[in-house]
């Protein structure tokens, strides 16, 4: 008998298409083999296969409109809706994971709305400002407000996003911190010799003092 657990994870973007969140994902899924994952994203691309079997546990399902654009992005959650209500019982998916407080996570939220006995889960990790959200959500607002009220657990990478969601969006329920994560082929010392030689590469004088970030240059990080 099979015991391994299923998990539905909802994302509008997926590989080969990759940002932060994306990453996450596929670190995750090749991480838990002892868990199965069906991958639901949108296909934004008609070169991109409808269906790809992505690792021994993993298998992705592309739905929706071809087209980068809104419109295909808002159909993407009726599609993966859908696809999930054809499927949630019949492949015993024990876990909806929404990827992103956006479309992954409202689609989630309106599965969950129509199978009570799934366990949803969603995952903060942008940390653009409220009034970004406000603008982006558009006539999606009153179900962007369910996709944290309906979440059984909530997963954020910041305290930042915490925050936002028990002050702004008054979700009482259980979150927990899981900041990202960094390979380890970055935990390597690096020479004298190629610093220097990076010095000169960026064409920084051996006193200059270099100032480096990887997050975005927005106000919320304390950049300045």
């Amino acid at each position: 008998m099979n015991n391994q657990k299923t998990i539905l994870i909802y994302t509008i973007t997926y590989k080969p298409l990759l940002g932060g969140a994306e990453v996450a994902v596929d670190e995750v899924v090749k991480r838990l083999p002892d868990f199965n994952f069906i991958i639901v994203t949108a296909r934004l691309d008609s070169k991109l296969l409808k269906f790809e079997q992505q690792y021994p546990n993993v298998e992705v399902h592309r739905v929706g409109i071809p087209g980068f654009n809104i419109v295909s992005k808002n159909l993407y959650v009726l599609f993966a809706l859908w696809w999930g209500l054809r499927n949630v019982v019949k492949r015993d998916v024990d876990i909806v994971w929404g990827v992103l407080e956006s479309y992954g996570a409202m689609t989630a939220a309106l599965l969950k709305l129509c199978v009570h006995d799934v366990f949803y889960v969603m995952t903060m990790q942008d940390g653009s400002s409220d009034e970004f959200w406000r603008r982006r959500v558009g006539w999606w607002k009153l179900l962007f407000k369910k996709a944290y009220h309906l979440a059984d657990h909530i997963t954020a990478i910041s305290n930042y996003l915490i925050r936002r969601a028990r002050e702004y969006y008054h979700y009482t329920g259980p979150i927990t911190l899981v900041a990202n994560a960094v390979s380890d082929q970055f935990d390597k010392e690096i020479s004298a010799e190629r610093k220097q030689e990076i010095r000169r590469l960026w064409g920084v004088e051996k006193n200059d003092k270099v100032i480096f970030t990887a997050s975005r240059l927005v106000q919320k990080n304390g950049i300045d």
